[in-house]
């Protein structure tokens, strides 16, 4: 459920008419960053032939796959470093901000979230179920955006969300 409020804030947040506005541009050219990314996730997938086709023992795939993990979990958090902007480019723009994210793989979707904003999920005062039987509480989630611009209304940058009962979509709460 968090999982996927969070997803639905990044989403909506980058299918906004500033969104491109407000990512801030990379401060150094991250294009090599890129292509190594790139290279190391076609390496994973021809591990995954290989072993598929019995040329690899597990262990060897595991041990492999691990080295190359690292070194793009390294390069994915040194380009969010770098601004940000590289691996919001994809995002930022198309009409279907949706599509585009549910296509990404999970380590271009963390580095995104990185790269956006820090979500904070903050203590309840009351334990068990909310009225209405859920258990998941949306206001109890902050997030406080980087390299966006400073919304009047929240000052800080930070602000709790929640989904609309009528339209599913996320909206800022005010005065969070």
């Amino acid at each position: 459920m968090l999982d996927e409020f969070v997803q639905g804030v990044i989403v909506e947040r980058l299918s906004r008419p500033d969104a491109r506005s407000a990512t801030a541009p990379a401060k150094v050219d991250t294009l090599p960053l890129q292509r190594e990314a790139e290279a190391l996730r076609s390496r994973q997938d021809e591990l995954a032939r290989g072993w598929a086709a019995g040329a690899l023992t597990q262990a060897q795939l595991l041990a492999a796959d691990s080295e190359l993990r690292t070194r793009l979990e390294e390069i994915e958090r040194r380009l969010a470093a770098e601004g940000g902007s590289s691996v919001l480019e994809e995002l930022v723009g198309t009409l279907d901000v949706a599509a585009v994210w549910d296509a990404l793989p999970l380590d271009r979707r963390r580095a995104v979230l990185q790269a956006l904003v820090v979500v904070t999920v903050l203590p309840r005062a009351r334990r068990g179920r909310l009225p209405g039987g859920a258990y998941f509480d949306p206001t109890a989630v902050r997030f406080d955006w980087r390299a966006m611009p400073q919304d009047d209304a929240h000052g800080s940058g930070g602000s709790a969300c929640a989904m609309t009962p009528s339209t599913g979509f996320v909206r800022e709460m005010e005065g969070a």
